[in-house]
């Protein structure tokens, strides 16, 4: 039944189960702890000064995933000094923009960004460049060396 629909009508559905999955809470809480289990396995790291001497800051009025840097005395999260930081766009928009920009074959424009996540044209183009800077900057755009080995792999000629 699904593969009958029209193509323009699946695209649709799937934004709406995009938004509908990442509007509860507990997800994003979620997220906040997987990001940081992935960034510092051994344990909270300042961004500012690389210090381990942290403490989690708790209480009803501090956000989920503050942390209190005990040598520097500045807050951190785990946006801070990544492409993330600084930035309004909460933590389940960044996932999915993630995993749009690297699930697509032909790339994602910041127009469909728009509106997939459900954010500005000016969020969604912020978010894009951010995230193409990131991929640039990674070393994965070193040169290969050595043999490489290619299924189904055009090459032009130079």
């Amino acid at each position: 039944l699904r593969h009958e629909l029209p193509l323009h009508v699946l695209h649709l559905e799937q934004e709406r189960l995009a938004r509908a999955v990442f509007r509860h809470g507990h997800i994003t809480r979620r997220i906040g702890a997987h990001l940081e289990a992935l960034r510092w396995p051994n344990g909270p790291v300042c961004g500012h000064c690389n210090s381990t001497e942290c403490t989690k800051l708790k209480g009803k009025s501090t956000r989920p995933g503050v942390y209190w840097c005990n040598e520097c005395q500045k807050p951190f999260t785990v946006t801070v000094n990544s492409v993330m930081e600084r930035s309004k766009i909460p933590l389940t928009k960044w996932v999915l923009g993630f995993y749009l920009m690297a699930a697509s074959k032909k790339g994602v424009s910041s127009h469909q960004l728009h509106r997939m996540l459900g954010i500005t044209y000016k969020s969604a183009w912020f978010m894009a460049h951010r995230i193409r800077h990131a991929l640039k900057e990674t070393s994965y755009a070193e040169k290969l060396t050595g043999t490489i080995e290619a299924d189904e792999c055009f090459l032009p000629a130079a």
